[in-house]
């Protein structure tokens, strides 16, 4: 016990709690890498302030408290702020910088004061050294859970998968089988979804789909809420009980789903028949199949750039909920600082829109392809203007604390507007694949689930086909992805696989596995099947 009176370690430790806290509470979107850098300036920051309050109270405990509570007003400082920028009582904007550091000034000082005149230095010493060693260890252990659960689950063998043989698939003889594009739009809901929470009139880009020959599912619903979810179901088509029956409560652990999406049965169905399969860089570590036959991600180093140049998406996230937020704030009028701080969202964009640009060429490869494609749009944080403009954004960069669509009006403008812009370049898209493939191609193109934030509408999702050669007599309005193979095998391979039930396992994140049927809020579409 005396050295943890007299061994001040309690400001290192809550130095770097917040940085260890943040990547474990993050831990399934990101490595422990991306966290090294905020580590560092951490102790850094931790280090100098300690010295500076030893030369200024000329006693180590005393310069440790102070150090500690310094320490602990900057990282609450975005968190508060944040948290008061849409409250106004009485009209009054309360979240102002000038008033939150003045209040921040006044509690350090009076808080300071009476811990240095009040407290047993040497006992309290020992109590923070005791509370800082617990609050570590706690993120810790969550940490190395997760990555050792996750070095597990890498060494286990793929799912088992049926071969095309064994489903009964094979390639007519005499056709020439079609590439087949997968296109994951994330979030983007169906057309009555948008228009009755925003407005929208999305009826013009539906039609044009419709003149091209697409089906539009107008009552499709996605069979569950989440990305890995939905997409571990669409593209095994089948629902995740059946794939697995661990994939049900009480469990609630989601990253046994991962070699199923990985080693799905889509993919490895259609590598049987010869097809190549291709991908793109997702930036959404589930859907990123970087062992694709052909992979393509932006001609950028991207770990290098995230090393030595601007922030990556784990500091914007730090910066945020910090007091680093004023060092954005003040970069709002500093373009030659704010390009270093935007650097996470510049590459966010860089990617989709590079994947936008690359697709339609990638029918020129050789052979059959299985192309997979999924962008984080209409997603927020959103990318995009209506015509494509690089938005000027007023918070730090973050895919899951994203403060500039935190409000209802933001959020709305910011997604329809970035609805628009996709809208435009998919028309132009689906025009090259199809008037540039010797065979014409299949293509889907799904929102991977609705909007989260409009309750009752979270698992309305786009869904429209383009299946050639009279396909569409095989789809019906209310298809949900599940069944999406299922037809196109049964269609263009000779399959006759059972067209399951529609069902929308709607579910929350605390119970992910729970199946509840969403009734579907439009009246003219008709009700789930019970899961």
């Amino acid at each position: 016990m005396k050295r943890l009176e007299h061994g001040i370690v309690y400001p290192f430790l809550f130095g770097v709690y917040p940085v260890v806290a943040l990547l474990a509470y993050n831990i399934r979107q990101t490595t422990p890498l991306v966290a090294v850098r905020s580590f560092l300036f951490a102790l850094v920051l931790t280090t100098i302030l300690l010295l500076v309050s030893r030369v200024i109270l000329r006693d180590w405990r005393k310069a440790a408290l102070v150090t500690s509570l310094a320490m602990l007003l900057f990282f609450v400082y975005g968190r508060i702020f944040s948290s008061l920028v849409y409250i106004h009582p009485f009209g009054i904007k309360i979240a102002r910088h000038r008033l939150l550091i003045g209040l921040f000034a006044v509690i350090f000082i009076i808080v300071g004061w009476l811990s240095l005149k009040k407290l047993n230095m040497s006992a309290w010493t020992r109590i923070l050294n005791v509370i800082g060693f617990i609050a570590i260890i706690l993120p810790i252990v969550q940490i190395g859970y997760y990555e050792a659960r996750a070095a597990y689950i890498s060494r286990k063998e793929s799912p088992p998968s049926r071969t095309a043989a064994e489903l009964g698939l094979q390639i007519p003889e005499g056709k020439a089988p079609p590439d087949i594009y997968y296109i994951i739009l994330d979030t983007y809901t169906r057309a009555d979804a948008m228009e009755d929470n925003f407005g929208f009139d999305n009826s013009a880009f539906l039609n044009t789909l419709k003149q091209k020959g697409f089906y539009v599912a107008l009552c499709s619903q996605s069979n569950y809420p989440s990305t890995e979810m939905s997409l571990t179901s669409s593209l095994n088509f089948n629902y995740l009980t059946s794939l697995n029956k661990n994939f049900s409560p009480p469990n609630t652990n989601t990253d046994d789903l991962y070699p199923y999406l990985q080693d799905n049965e889509v993919r490895l169905v259609l590598k049987d028949l010869g097809y190549k399969f291709v991908a793109f860089d997702s930036g959404y570590s589930p859907t990123d199949f970087r062992n694709a036959d052909y992979y393509y991600s932006p001609q950028t180093d991207i770990i290098g750039a995230l090393t030595i140049g601007g922030l990556n998406p784990f500091e914007a996230i730090l910066m945020q909920t910090s007091a680093g937020i004023l060092l954005y704030q003040y970069s709002l009028n500093h373009p030659e600082l704010k390009v270093n701080l935007d650097y996470s969202y510049i590459m966010y964009r860089s990617r989709m829109a590079y994947a936008m640009d690359k697709l339609p060429s990638v029918g020129s490869l050789p052979g059959p392809k299985f192309v997979f494609v999924h962008l984080l749009a209409p997603h927020n944080p959103f990318a995009f203007g209506p015509n494509g403009e690089v938005l000027i954004l007023q918070f730090p960069f973050s895919l899951n604390r994203d403060q500039n669509a935190a409000n209802p009006e933001d959020y709305a403008a910011g997604y329809t507007n970035e609805v628009t812009y996709l809208n435009k370049r998919f028309l132009e898209i689906v025009d090259q694949l199809i008037s540039e493939s010797a065979t014409p191609p299949i293509i889907i193109i799904q929102g991977d689930h609705g909007i989260p934030r409009i309750p009752g509408w979270n698992m309305a999702n786009l869904n429209a086909y383009y299946l050639p050669d009279g396909g569409n007599q095989n789809l019906y309005s209310s298809i949900s992805p599940v069944n999406s193979f299922r037809v196109v095998f049964n269609t263009y391979f000779g399959g006759h696989m059972e067209i399951l039930k529609d069902t929308t396992c709607n579910s929350s994140n605390n119970d992910p596995f729970s199946c509840k049927t969403l009734q579907d809020p439009n009246p003219q579409c008709p009700t789930p099947a019970n899961p």
